[in-house]
């Protein structure tokens, strides 16, 4: 099975590097969110550039494993992961007035891009506007909103 990845969005600050990576295998595609909490396992002209960044993280053995959430850090020296230790980022339906339907977001056609979070994309027959709560501190911002 073929997987291609793709970064789409990276947060990068002096004590950890999230990322939200676009997976795609076969049929079927995901986001995927990758919390390295040891910056300096990337050198740092690497963690910013997607397919440099994606380089270094095909080496891993457990990057070709199924998860969805992907924990890199160091132990003993040693480079370590955690699979789905943490929840990725989500607005609960709960949260949200009124009953919305859920879309699969890799399955939307982007018709127009607004700003970075921010696009025009193709439901069915219609048009809509979708944004999007990259990583967890976007989620109050988006729920203010909403």
């Amino acid at each position: 099975m073929t997987v291609s990845d793709k970064v789409l969005n990276v947060l990068v600050d002096s004590s950890e590097c999230l990322y939200r990576i676009r997976r795609d295998t076969g049929r079927a595609s995901r986001i995927v969110y990758v919390c390295l909490e040891d910056p300096t396992i990337i050198p740092e002209d690497d963690r910013t550039y997607g397919p440099s960044l994606l380089t270094h993280l095909q080496k891993l053995p457990e990057w070709n494993q199924t998860w969805t959430t992907l924990t890199i850090y160091t132990s003993d020296a040693q480079i370590q992961c955690r699979a789905d230790a943490f929840r990725p980022p989500a607005l609960q339906q709960s949260q949200c007035p009124g009953n919305y339907p859920l879309y699969q977001i890799t399955e939307l056609a982007t018709l127009r891009l607004f700003r970075q979070r921010v696009s025009e994309v193709q439901l069915g027959s219609t048009a809509g506007i979708l944004k999007v709560a990259t990583f967890a501190h976007d989620i109050p911002l988006l729920l203010r909103e909403v």
